[in-house]
């Protein structure tokens, strides 16, 4: 397993962007639900291995262009209107994030 720390910082370099270290935090907030000062405060602690998999999929995700914004659009909408939202592929590239029922939610 790795430790928090270590993992923000290879996900920072394998990103490579200018907001690589921001779009890791908040990648590992969206599977762990907590913010950058709790990683700074449990660098040491190691992820279990589950959340470790589903940071590297997001990571994966992440570098293949799809929004940070995009994770967290999606839980909102199923928390609030259930399984029966629909996500089209933002990699799609005609703006859409998301639809729920008729409506749909789009990048800026």
């Amino acid at each position: 397993m790795a430790t928090i720390a270590a993992l923000l910082r290879e996900a920072s370099s394998e990103i490579g962007s200018e907001s690589a270290r921001i779009d890791a935090e908040l990648l590992l907030g969206f599977v762990l639900e907590k913010n950058s000062a709790w990683f700074i405060a449990h660098g040491d602690d190691e992820l279990p291995p589950a959340m470790q998999a589903e940071f590297l999929e997001l990571l994966q995700r992440r570098k293949a262009g799809e929004p940070v914004a995009h994770h967290r659009i999606t839980r909102v909408l199923d928390a609030r209107f259930g399984s029966h939202c629909r996500y089209p592929d933002p990699a799609a590239g005609n703006g859409t994030v998301g639809r729920v029922g008729d409506f749909e939610i789009f990048a800026r």
